[in-house]
């Protein structure tokens, strides 16, 4: 939890490039557009939808991702600086339960995969005797496939942060080759088909479909927008993670479109009578006949595999891990909150119930974006507008600083803007929950736009109440890294009488305050 010493900071441009081609190519990325394209869109809307929603997107992650390159601490402490300390707990919490969910859930996916390797070894594994019940949601072969992506997974898990970008390295290599190679082979067989050449929406309805599959396209990611910042945190310098900006609209665009190829080969190759988007799924229907095609099959089976393990720790377990560490400070670290995130989230979530019995609990976790849009949209704005990137980095550390806000650690500015922009949403949630749910055409589409909604929202209305009423004591005027670092003109503001929601102790011994100590970063 403390801020990464200077030795550490190893993360530049190239690190960043590397996670985020990793990252895009993916199962969850190459579905994308196919998702897009039942709601009615062209796969050329889809597509567009895609790039427009991933530029977004880029620009959120530099944003947050620029707080702690600067400062060199994780989201779990960077969101007490607006928050307010113990109000954060909140929005760490909530992190913590969707990433432990999410770890299970792609973890499964994962285990799909995984299943396709062995087939491709052992082709007999496919018919292999189920020895567990219809009930239990999952069949033997695939529990121990399962139980074999875990087992590689765990250990990688506990990696430090620092060392991942060697794992996103590799994996931003195999991955594309992996992806061309199938691509090339389905374009080559179906004679370049492509399905979904035209809309099947029109007027009005196809407006709101790319409404919704351009939401679609940024509330996918708008975790990792959260996220970021435990990964930002080892940058060298905070322009190094300037590259995302460009990476990532270009490799997440590149791999729907090659989703959409690989898809509509495999719908004409294999004469599916359906188009299957999921390639862990399409890979159902690949022949272990010769020794080429088993091959082949492996090849791209761990591609699969290796780019899930890579966005689960990404996107998933590192979150989760430090939102492990500011939750229990004293007893865990990154490695041991990860061990936790490998087993809780894997185990205890049994994600292959969830995936099979739980569609409706899934699309409430989906819906998380009502809330994370508008977090991200406080953190910033409160960051570069309300606070001019002038930080106690002490002090939020610290239970009974400046960032205490007030006798009950909450600042009510990020309450009161959170009170206004969710409950809108919420009916339209419900409504994604269960169809049982009436609810207005124009509610139903307003939903389709909620992280727009969230983010433009939060990023006028949070702002807005810090100008009406300003909370003085966490407006400084220069930075503050170590404890007695201040500067004259800092001290001066530090120094100014509060009203009394200003007037919180401090207590300068942060190790008796329960918390951890903080380095020198300069």
């Amino acid at each position: 939890m403390d801020p990464v010493p200077e030795d550490k900071q190893v993360w530049r441009w190239f690190s960043f490039v590397s996670m985020w081609v990793s990252d895009g190519f993916s199962p969850s990325t190459l579905q994308l557009a196919g998702a897009m394209i039942s709601l009615g869109l062209s796969w050329r809307q889809a597509i567009g939808a895609v790039l427009l929603g991933n530029v977004l997107i880029s620009w959120c992650c530099f944003f947050n991702g620029w707080i702690a390159a600067y400062l060199h601490t994780p989201f779990s402490v960077n969101v007490r600086m607006s928050f307010g300390f113990w109000f954060s707990y909140f929005a760490i919490v909530t992190r913590l339960i969707l990433a432990l969910i999410y770890t299970g859930t792609k973890s499964y996916t994962s285990a799909l995969a995984t299943y396709q390797c062995i087939r491709a070894i052992w082709p007999q594994f496919a018919s292999m005797e189920n020895k567990l019940p219809a009930s239990a949601g999952i069949t033997s072969n695939v529990m121990v496939a399962y139980f074999v992506f875990f087992s590689i997974q765990l250990p990688l898990m506990m990696v430090s942060p620092a060392k991942l970008r060697y794992l996103f390295t590799f994996k931003s290599i195999i991955g594309p080759i992996a992806g061309f190679a199938c691509m090339g082979y389905y374009v080559r067989k179906s004679g370049g088909y492509l399905y979904g050449g035209d809309p099947t929406a029109s007027g009005s309805t196809i407006g709101w479909a790319f409404m919704a599959a351009l939401n679609s396209a940024v509330g996918s990611y708008s975790t990792l927008s959260l996220n970021i910042g435990d990964f930002t945190r080892y940058a060298k310098r905070p322009r190094d993670q300037f590259a995302q900006v460009l990476v990532i609209p270009i490799c997440f665009t590149a791999t729907a479109l090659m989703g959409v190829a690989i898809a509509s080969g495999g719908y004409k190759v294999h004469g599916l009578a359906k188009i299957q988007f999921d390639p862990t799924r399409l890979m159902n229907n690949w022949s272990t006949d010769t020794s080429l095609e088993r091959a082949g099959l492996f090849f791209f089976g761990f591609a699969m595999a290796l780019s899930n393990l890579g966005s689960n720790i990404s996107a998933n377990t590192i979150s989760g891990a430090n939102d492990f560490c500011s939750l229990f400070p004293r007893y865990l670290n990154i490695r041991r909150g990860s061990f936790l995130m490998g087993v809780i989230g894997c185990w205890a979530c049994a994600p292959w119930k969830l995936l099979a019995t739980a569609q409706s609990f899934l699309t409430l976790l989906g819906g998380y974006t009502i809330i994370s849009a508008p977090v991200w949209a406080i953190m910033v704005s409160d960051f570069f507008w309300v606070k001019k990137q002038h930080v106690d980095v002490p002090a939020m550390y610290d239970p009974h600083g400046r960032y205490r806000y007030n006798r009950f650690g909450i600042n009510w500015r990020v309450l009161a803007t959170l009170c206004i922009v969710v409950p809108p949403e919420i009916p339209g949630l419900l409504h994604a929950i269960s169809s049982d749910v009436a609810l207005p055409l124009g509610n139903q589409r307003f939903y389709r736009v909620t992280w727009l909604f969230g983010t433009v929202s939060g990023l006028i209305i949070y702002p807005l109440l810090n100008y009406l009423f300003p909370h003085r004591d966490t407006i400084i005027v220069d930075m503050i890294w170590t404890n007695g670092d201040v500067s004259g003109e800092a001290a001066a503001a530090a120094a100014v009488s509060h009203d009394e929601e200003n007037s919180v102790g401090k207590d300068d011994d942060l190790v008796q305050a329960g918390v951890l100590p903080v380095v020198e970063l300069r």
